[in-house]
């Protein structure tokens, strides 16, 4: 953003000479006077700002004002008599026009006392400067990073030959060296380092092993006018997963050979329903490196003959606070234990096509663990086993149908991998089906489909397609499942 001083503040009453002052601004002071008849050769008695009352030769004029680096703009404006302002454009400028400067974006006005006014000997005051925008120095924060400041700076003029005024993080803008080696950066245990640029701008990139996560310290590292990397190295902690035992047995339920945790990266569970009762749900799932559990939620339900929505699952690391018999209508309510996050919707209503508005039991998260790639496709994929009767209903169609005559764009990005078993990608495909059949134009749909596990792959390019040929590229994905992850 360009950063505007104003220089046109005129004090109402004329301050005493201060010589140290004027000096400073670059203003050289003229003979003192008191009244006009102090003055000879035609000069007129006036304030003339720190060197006070002055006898000032009103016609020594000034051409254009000095550009130092990194000003974007310099504009001068004059103050008539009746205290107006006037944009002056082209010289001559007279006693006391006042300059107004724009730096370029990424630098600001230092030294913005100096007015670069002209003063009445044909030259302007002492000129500003535009340096680097930098934060300030902390010297809290330089003793605790252990880093090494140079000379404080204004413009690489003040620095000596082969040093530049730059920013350098916590110690502000100094001196700096720009082809300094702060050499290798600290190693850190199940982490690996990637690096970027040279010298001075050589910047370090921590990244944790999969099944670890960043506990404490700094991802990315710079290195420092000092010679030493900024920032605390990085320790890298176990990824860990919520216990599933108290999820499943608070339907019924109950995981085969129960071990107690810590749950590692890899770690495998089975889960398994009691007699009369039907599982919904992955009943294998691997703890992923975002401390979640793989695949769709572990659902036991009551097998019955009832309209009524699907048990909406419990939350890993939280409750199902509504207890009913989900009828149409019901609403429930969910919570996260202390420390979780939770992506979904707090509160739910069960629809009349008998889903949850929400898709069932949100996701109670550890915020401490990034997000894998796969995590917000898992999501939308959603509770398909609830949906198998479903997508042959009346009720779905009805919602899908459209009198609009355009056609639909639809993207399809389906999980192949191995956390999805054979049973829930036929769910999700025959879904998917069904979604083509109500959702085409005169048998084409505008379509797209991807496949993706340890990598993705196009299964069919962004087109329109006969409604057939994309119901094929849909029924391969199955039957050559193995070819494609």
């Amino acid at each position: 953003m360009l950063q505007l001083i104003h220089v046109f503040k005129v004090s109402a009453q004329c301050p005493r000479r201060n010589q140290t002052t004027a000096d400073a601004v670059g203003r050289p002071c003229r003979k003192p006077c008191s009244s006009q008849t102090q003055c000879k050769d035609g000069k007129t008695c006036r304030c003339d700002h720190e060197c006070g009352m002055s006898c000032i030769n009103m016609n020594n004029f000034c051409g254009l004002p000095s550009v130092t680096p990194n000003i974007a703009r310099v504009r001068v404006y004059r103050r008539h008599s009746n205290g107006s302002l006037v944009l002056k454009p082209s010289p001559p400028y007279q006693y006391d026009d006042r300059a107004e400067y724009e730096c370029a974006p990424g630098y600001r006005l230092e030294r913005s006392q100096n007015f670069n006014l002209c003063h009445g000997r044909k030259s302007w005051t002492r000129l500003a400067v535009c340096a680097r925008s930098c934060r300030k120095f902390d010297e809290e924060k330089v003793l605790r990073n252990l880093m090494i400041c140079g000379t404080n700076c204004v413009t690489s003029s003040e620095c000596t030959e082969d040093m530049s005024c730059v920013c350098d993080g916590y110690c502000g803008r100094t001196c700096v060296n720009p082809d300094i080696d702060c050499g290798e950066a600290p190693p850190s245990t199940h982490a690996s380092i990637k690096y970027d640029g040279e010298g001075f701008q050589r910047r370090a990139y921590y990244r944790c092993d999969v099944g670890f996560y960043p506990q404490s310290g700094d991802l990315t590292r710079k290195c420092t006018g000092g010679g030493t990397w900024s920032g605390r190295l990085i320790n890298c902690a176990p990824t860990t997963c919520g216990d599933p035992l108290p999820s499943i047995r608070s339907m019924g339920g109950d995981i085969v050979q129960y071990q107690h945790g810590p749950y590692l990266v890899g770690h495998q569970v089975t889960f398994q329903c009691s007699p009369g009762q039907r599982f919904l749900g992955d009943s294998v799932q691997t703890c992923m490196e975002d401390g979640q559990w793989s695949g769709l939620n572990a659902i036991c339900d009551l097998i019955d003959d009832e309209s009524r929505c699907p048990h909406p699952g419990v939350p890993i690391n939280g409750n199902l606070l509504t207890r009913s018999n989900f009828t149409v209508g019901t609403m429930i309510e969910f919570e996260c234990d202390e420390g979780y996050s939770m992506i979904g919707d707090r509160q739910q209503e069960c629809f009349y096509f008998l889903q949850w508005s929400d898709g069932g039991a949100p996701k109670c998260i550890d915020p401490r663990y990034p997000a894998s790639n796969s995590a917000p496709l898992r999501r939308l994929q959603g509770n398909l086993e609830t949906t198998e009767d479903l997508v042959h209903s009346h009720s779905l169609g009805h919602s899908l149908l459209s009198t609009s005559t355009i056609l639909h764009e639809t993207i399809f990005v389906i999980d192949i991998s191995e956390d999805v078993s054979d049973e829930t990608l036929r769910v999700s495909l025959n879904f998917a089906e069904n979604l083509v059949i109500e959702a085409s134009r005169d048998n084409y749909l505008k379509c797209a489909i991807i496949v993706f596990a340890s990598g993705s792959k196009v299964v069919l390019r962004f087109a329109s397609v006969p409604t057939q040929e994309v119901i094929q590229s849909l029924r391969t994905i199955l039957a050559d499942r193995e070819k494609f992850v």
